[in-house]
């Protein structure tokens, strides 16, 4: 039950990355078609509120419920390392 809460929870955390990054991505590409100083910035600011709600946190999330999840399940985290024939990452 909770690998499975788990592995949603990683789902979700990289679904929050993924938004972040397109967001973050759609922000910058329009602050290079702004046509003053004034839209550039604004663009800029929103970009970065992409980068520090969404894309920071869903970071780290993705990393932690991806190597707890991996853990409960008895996978192999370090994969080859640790004597597996494959390595659960790939």
């Amino acid at each position: 039950m909770i690998p499975g809460l788990l592995g949603v929870l990683h789902v979700l955390a990289v679904f929050g990355l993924m938004t972040g990054i397109f967001g973050r991505g759609t922000c910058y590409r329009e602050a290079r078609r702004a046509p003053d100083l004034a839209t550039l910035q604004s663009r800029m600011e929103m970009g970065t509120i992409f980068e520090t709600t969404l894309v920071r946190p869903a970071t780290f999330a993705v990393l932690l419920t991806g190597l707890l999840a991996a853990w409960l399940r008895g996978w192999p985290i370090l994969g080859f390392l640790q004597g597996a024939t494959v390595n659960w990452v790939s």
